[in-house]
């Protein structure tokens, strides 16, 4: 799925300091990313001051444990119509406010792809048995046309 602009919240756990006690790398905004296999989020820290510094979490969707929508107090300049929170069994906590771009539909959009990438149908919808079985169909399906020819 491609990226969908969001916004990094900090989670409240802990202030999310930089190395050595630097400066905070949360809120940050950036884009987040949906594969087969993990949640990635990419993007810089809000902060002016904390400079060029790319903040960047991510967890596999299979350890996904709670996702729920919440509500946030922010200062009056930001504004979030949808905001999740993400737990994962990997001890991840991701708060995403969807930027204002980003319509409502799209966002429930993500949340379903990424409950039937986590819970897919079958076991062979499961990520490793998908890209295993990718690459046996293009053979297969070359070695067919292959054989169609000669005749």
């Amino acid at each position: 799925m491609d990226g969908m602009r969001v916004h990094l919240i900090a989670d409240g756990r802990e202030e999310a300091t930089g190395a050595m006690g630097g400066p905070p790398l949360l809120p940050a905004e950036g884009a987040i990313y949906l594969t087969t296999y993990r949640l990635i989020f990419k993007g810089t820290p809000t902060d002016p001051l904390v400079g060029e510094q790319v903040v960047t979490r991510s967890f596999p969707i299979a350890s996904l444990t709670k996702e729920k929508r919440i509500s946030v107090n922010l200062p009056m300049d930001q504004f979030f119509q949808e905001v999740l929170q993400l737990r994962s069994c990997t001890f991840q906590l991701m708060k995403i406010g969807f930027d204002e771009e980003v319509a409502s539909d799209l966002a429930e959009v993500f949340r379903k792809h990424m409950h039937k990438l986590r819970y897919p149908q079958h076991v062979q919808g499961m990520f490793a048995f998908t890209v295993g079985q990718s690459a046996k169909l293009v053979v297969e399906h070359k070695t067919k046309d292959k054989n169609q020819s000669l005749k």
